[in-house]
């Protein structure tokens, strides 16, 4: 048998390690990569990047030696044939839910968006609908300088979707969220209502400050990018800035840092943040920086059906990472649990971890 350079064995397999993990279109080019398998590479390739740690202790770390080594078995062992159907029946449990993206008109009608036969289309008044990307485009109205009618966009569990305003800015909404907002920007303000968590990136005019109103509080902006969360049944709202600025409360803020409100005490704060944390859900994923299970969880079930109770151990530790969300839950637990510890278990929708 012809002798092995294990370190060169090594460094050959981190190359291809990096270059794996840094270019989507590298195993589809060099290892023939059925459409079938891909989505099941990619999301082993989150998880290979995930490092967490448990109460300041790193317990679980995949460097690029054992990354390769892992990254290796999965190209022996993963059937390149495989069905979507198949890669999926391993986790039967609980997965992503599909809710309905809606728009109700200023008349009241509601058109259920992705039940529309054309995948691209334009109504009478000059909305473009492109159910492919999840998109909706306000752009092409006809100015005017009536007051403008009002619309109104809900997005279901378990998905997102993204607007584009009539003045250019561009909105992405988050999961369970309701943005009403006018069809077309007269003079004035440029006022929307938000209830639940969008991203905002807006189109700068100085003679026309946007304005997204929360039940708890206004951001008012002339051209800038933020997220904003407030969802109802959340305690606390925040406004994340990350680029430009912004004015919340009175409060100036200037990008990295974050203004937070209590509903419960009536109190607010401003703190620098990584701002990763909070616009991580536009791409699918979920950045942690010793995060507790209570949130977590929390988070978990904008995508997913399912109640949860967690021991007062289990409520103790804490992760750092970043996981993907289009995954079935189990995928995203076993994880969790193996970096923790922790077991648990699902029955009819009711997860316990202990």
């Amino acid at each position: 048998m012809k002798d092995i350079d294990i370190e060169k064995a090594i460094t050959k397999a981190e190359e291809l390690f990096r270059e794996y993990t840094e270019n989507d279109g590298y195993l589809a080019e060099t290892q023939n990569f059925g459409s079938e398998s891909w989505s099941a590479s990619r999301t082993l390739r989150a998880w290979l990047g995930l490092q967490f740690r448990l109460k300041g202790r790193k317990v679980l770390i995949i460097g690029a030696s054992a990354a390769a080594v892992i990254l290796a078995a999965f190209l022996l062992i993963w059937p390149l044939g495989d069905s979507d159907e198949q890669l999926t029946a391993q986790h039967q449990d609980i997965a992503p839910v599909e809710g309905e993206v809606t728009l109700k008109l200023s008349s009241g009608e509601v058109i259920a968006i992705d039940k529309q036969e054309e995948s691209l289309l334009e109504t009478s008044d000059g909305v473009v609908i492109d159910t492919r990307k999840s998109e909706l485009s306000y752009e092409n109205i006809a100015p005017t300088s009536e007051e403008s009618a009002m619309n109104e966009l809900s997005i279901g569990k378990g998905r997102t979707h993204c607007l584009t305003l009539s003045d250019g800015t561009k909105v992405h909404l988050n999961s369970g969220s309701t943005l009403q907002y006018p069809v077309q920007f007269t003079d004035g303000e440029r006022l929307v209502t938000l209830v639940g968590e969008a991203f905002f990136d807006v189109a700068a005019d100085k003679e026309h400050p946007f304005i997204v109103r929360t039940a708890a509080y206004d951001v008012r902006v002339l051209g800038t990018a933020f997220d904003v969360c407030a969802y109802p049944d959340d305690a606390r709202s925040e406004t994340t800035l990350v680029r430009g600025s912004v004015n919340v409360a009175d409060n100036v803020l200037t990008p990295g840092t974050q203004y937070r409100y209590d509903a419960l005490s009536g109190e607010s704060s401003v703190a620098e943040v990584d701002t990763e944390i909070y616009i991580s859900w536009m791409e699918d994923s979920m950045v942690l920086r010793q995060t507790g299970l209570n949130e977590i969880l929390g988070r978990l079930q904008r995508r997913f059906d399912f109640e949860y109770s967690i021991s007062e151990r289990a409520k103790t530790e804490r992760f750092n990472g970043k996981i993907p969300m289009n995954v079935n839950l189990s995928v995203i637990l076993d994880q969790l649990c193996a970096a923790s510890d922790l077991s648990y278990s699902i029955d009819n929708g009711k997860l316990t971890i202990e």
